[in-house]
């Protein structure tokens, strides 16, 4: 982990629970008190570990290890989360439909006296965006002499991060529900629009404002997620083996996108192989192309040209660089980018007369394909298929929303 240059541990809630259950829903029921002391705990052990150090050849450690928890046993969709959640640690699933700007976040003020002659600092820790600017200085007892000096106080990196219920999740008839989050430190650039994730975090509850200005407060409060841990779903990832021990739990910890998550779906050597040789076995099968046709919509009789052309959008092609088949070099002399390429992707249209099991198939592709998305007429007519303008809640201004097109990147929309 250190040797890394990790600053955080990855606990699996599992082996919490087998050692003591009783320490787990402590954790999961007041999880602002409990991580504060799982930090405690891990930095205090990291501490005693100094021929470790030596041997990793690590000077020392950092300022402060953070304890990360994840795989709890209820993983609930957006839509049973409940008001007995709130400041409980629970886990959600869904697809990120919208990461934000990085932003600076106070965690630490420091205030300076201007009574000529003092000039003494003092520190406040910043609990929930509320700054408290002391009364007085505690030096020369002065009163409204501080001053707030921002190049001089402490800041960490946040995001606002919108996810959305999983398409393949939702009740037929129902529309698909979002949750606001907000991601600090490293959680930061975790994921990216249309990846499908499990999120660990603290659920929070805020007040709502009538007025910034006043200080009447609506009875309703608005929900939201401090994210803990990200974990990709990445079963998509057949020929990827596990790095480390091969025998380990199926989830490992991968740097992606300047920012450590852990990605899970990952399969051991062993497993590798055997998927290879039934793959292989797959492959010597003279009859394999129309055991794959029989298998798409196996509901739908006969239409087996139309399997076809899905199956080869569905599976894809190899993307050729221009320049480096006509034996040249492939990156232009002045910028470096790619003088030209071809995708290996296709596009399918699908005409015919009304039900002739037309959405049928398109469906199915859609439920098979790691990164698919479906929409309809009405659902491409409501928003745009690349990107829609909507307000931020946060910020109150005009922002771009993925669209479906965006979301289904290096899948099939």
């Amino acid at each position: 982990m250190l040797s890394d240059g990790h600053t955080y541990l990855n606990v699996d809630a599992q082996h919490i629970k087998a050692s003591s259950p009783r320490l787990l829903t402590a954790t999961i029921e007041s999880p602002e008190d409990m991580m504060l002391l799982w930090d405690d705990g891990v930095n205090k052990i990291a501490a005693e570990q100094e021929d470790l150090l030596q041997e990793l050849g690590l000077d020392g450690l950092p300022d402060k290890l953070q304890f990360r928890l994840f795989n709890l046993d209820n993983v609930k969709p957006i839509r049973d989360l409940d008001p007995i959640d709130i400041d409980s640690l629970v886990s959600v699933k869904g697809m990120i439909t919208r990461s934000g700007n990085i932003i600076p976040d106070l965690r630490l003020a420091v205030f300076r006296c201007e009574n000529p002659g003092c000039g003494h600092e003092m520190h406040d820790l910043v609990d929930r965006g509320v700054i408290v600017v002391p009364a007085e200085c505690s030096k020369c007892r002065k009163k409204s002499t501080l001053r707030m000096i921002p190049n001089r106080s402490g800041y960490l990196n946040r995001q606002i991060v919108k996810m959305q219920e999983d398409p393949t999740n939702i009740p037929e008839g129902e529309t698909p529900r979002s949750l606001l989050m907000y991601a600090f430190d490293t959680n930061v650039d975790a994921c990216k629009p249309g990846d499908k994730v499990t999120i660990t975090g603290i659920f929070r509850a805020t007040r709502l404002r009538l007025n910034p200005r006043q200080r009447a407060a609506h009875a309703l409060f608005k929900t939201y997620l401090d994210v803990v841990h990200v974990a990709k779903d990445e079963t998509d990832k057949l020929f990827r083996p596990r790095t480390g021990a091969e025998d380990a739990i199926s989830q490992v910890t991968q740097t992606q996108g300047g920012a450590d998550v852990l990605v899970s779906g990952i399969t051991t050597h062993q497993e590798l192989a055997e998927k290879e040789e039934k793959f292989r076995a797959m492959a010597a099968d003279p009859e394999h192309f129309v055991k794959l046709i029989a298998s798409v919509a196996p509901r739908v009789i006969d239409m087996d040209h139309v399997k076809k052309g899905l199956l080869c959008q569905l599976f894809g092609g190899v993307s050729k660089s221009t320049a480096a088949a006509l034996g040249g070099d492939s990156t232009s002399s002045a910028g470096g980018s790619s003088k030209g390429a071809i995708r290996g992707d296709i596009n399918v249209l699908v005409v015919g007369d009304p039900s002739v099991s037309k959405s049928q198939l398109l469906g199915f592709i859609h439920h098979v394909a790691p990164r698919g998305i479906y929409t309809s007429g009405k659902g491409s007519s409501a928003v745009g298929l690349t990107a829609y303008v909507t307000r931020d809640p946060e910020t109150n201004e005009m922002v771009l929303e993925s669209g479906a097109l965006v979301l289904s990147d290096r899948g099939i929309c």
